[in-house]
């Protein structure tokens, strides 16, 4: 009874949190969160490997739509396992094909690539050496501003697969992979996982709801109802004897 209750105010304050932010897939209380996406981007490039050529969010799902762009995920199998951008290729798909033909590069033809992480740091890494690795045969290799974060703070939809292969079908999701907890910048709206997390333990639930209850200044409410939820049941049970 006592886990149900406090599962049942979680989800009072929440919704509360979500209705006073008007959030609604990153709108309102996500807005804080988007920013702070798009400095840490900024972060990255400047300090960890300078300027490239990048490609905004909504420019780069029109490409994606048209055929005239090829996204490559670079992260591990655990994060694009959770949500990738709709369509998008692995790193590990993507250069089998370019060793397939490495001469021609057929699958690139009329097309450029763009690459995304978490945020963008090894997005930008990997985009700067395989600008090296593809010079003079073709594509240009851009960077996804803010990543798959910065995409689903901009709206675009994230897709789960259905089978191990990029042909097996996709469905939509609202969950994202943000490497770890210091990267918890998911719109509202959205799940966010981490490396070594354990969705549906009672801890990690636990300490998902203190978190939102701290941010939503709720913790003396909860307090106050766990607390006289204990003493009724003490007192039911001293009555009892």
């Amino acid at each position: 009874a006592f886990w149900g209750l406090f599962w049942a105010l979680d989800e009072m304050v929440t919704g509360r949190k979500k209705q006073s932010e008007g959030g609604n897939g990153g709108d309102g209380g996500g807005e804080a969160k988007g920013k702070r996406v798009q400095e840490l981007y900024r972060k990255f490039r400047d300090e960890c490997y300078g300027p490239i050529p990048e490609v905004d969010t909504k420019e780069a799902w029109e490409r994606l739509v048209k055929g005239t762009l090829v996204v490559v995920d670079v992260r591990k199998q655990e994060e694009w396992r959770t949500s990738m951008i709709p369509g998008a290729m692995t790193k590990e798909e993507f250069e089998l094909e370019v060793h397939k033909d490495q001469e021609k590069i057929g699958f690139l033809e009329g097309k450029d690539v763009c690459t995304y992480c978490t945020i963008g740091m090894r997005a930008g890494k990997y985009a700067k050496k395989l600008a090296g690795d593809l010079k003079g045969r073709g594509p240009k290799v851009l960077n996804l501003k803010g990543s798959i974060l910065g995409w689903v703070h901009d709206g675009l939809l994230v897709a789960r697969r259905l089978g191990e292969t990029r042909h097996a079908g996709e469905e939509v999701v609202k969950e994202v992979h943000v490497n770890n907890p210091k990267f918890d910048l998911a719109p509202d709206g959205y799940e966010a996982r981490w490396f070594g997390q354990s969705g549906g333990s009672l801890l990690v639930r636990c300490g998902r709801a203190l978190r939102r209850w701290a941010s939503a200044a709720a913790i003396p409410i909860a307090l106050g109802v766990a607390l006289a939820y204990l003493g009724g049941w003490w007192g039911a049970k001293s009555g009892g004897h």
